[in-house]
């Protein structure tokens, strides 16, 4: 059987002032330990050489899905109780140095509920339940709220929309989760006043949804990696949400790719089949 050795929780001196990289780098760590154990291996059943390397793949994914919704399920509602107690603390008049402290841990709390969230989201089977709709339309009234993210302001969302019609068989609110993620991701590679341009291309019965900017580029090394789950290019990020659009694209029957280099910029480009007219 195997076992695990125990990480002692990590607590700062209490002799030293608060100061905020201290516990970012603390969350950093224990990050990266959490990533330990991460890997299922040990969990995917052996002594069945026979199977392929999407067996083997699906076979973990199967597992992870078990252990991550046990995890999650267990881990939400102290979370939930946690969040709203340390809400509370909020009305009270409480010294700089601790109200720093209180902001912080609200802080941590929201992006950790976040997480608990997405892994839910990224494990659950779901049946994609799709309609016929405009994908043209759907962007266009995107862009007004998307133009209202944090991560959008001082920055230009550019899109021209089709005149004709562009029709799916998809789902709007997981489309829309598509262009939330993949918008708030080139705002967040991109410096003030940048342009991210959204581009709508048809040919031959498929769709391509391209998000581009010239922000920061993605480095070869890690293109590959970037669809791998808890893997982030970012020391905020989860790693969960370009996974998370690429199993929505791959429900639609579609493709999700990415390019980055410094003549052409990044593009994301989401490949979708169209309803024939």
């Amino acid at each position: 059987m195997n076992t695990y050795q125990a990480f002692s929780p990590r607590t700062l001196p209490q002799s030293k002032p608060f100061i905020s990289r201290d516990y970012q780098s603390q969350i950093r760590t224990q990050q990266s330990e959490l990533r330990v154990f991460t890997q299922l291996d040990a969990l995917i059943p052996k002594g069945q050489p026979f199977l392929s390397n999407r067996q083997t793949e699906d076979a973990r994914f199967a597992e992870l899905g078990k252990f991550s919704t046990m995890i999650v399920h267990e881990v939400r509602n102290p979370l939930t109780t946690i969040l709203m107690s340390l809400q509370s603390f909020k009305n009270l008049n409480l010294p700089e140095i601790f109200q720093l402290r209180l902001d912080f841990a609200l802080d941590e709390a929201d992006r950790l509920q976040r997480l608990v969230n997405e892994i839910l989201l990224y494990t659950r089977p779901d049946n994609l339940s799709a309609t016929s709709l405009d994908l043209n339309a759907l962007i266009t009234s995107c862009i007004k709220n998307l133009q209202a993210i944090p991560a959008a302001v001082n920055k230009k969302l550019a899109y021209n929309p089709k005149r004709n019609p562009v029709n799916i068989q998809g789902n709007a609110d997981k489309l829309k989760q598509v262009l939330i993620n993949l918008v708030t991701n080139a705002c967040e590679a991109s410096s003030i006043g940048d342009e991210i341009d959204i581009q709508l291309q048809s040919q031959d019965h498929r769709v391509c949804i391209n998000v581009h900017n010239w922000g920061e580029l993605i480095p070869d090394d890690q293109l590959a990696k970037v669809f791998q789950p808890f893997y982030s290019t970012k020391s905020t990020g989860n790693g969960l949400g370009l996974p998370i659009v690429q199993r929505i694209v791959e429900e639609h029957g579609g493709h999700l790719r990415i390019s980055s280099d410094p003549q052409s910029g990044t593009t994301v480009t989401v490949e979708l089949p169209t309803i024939p007219r």
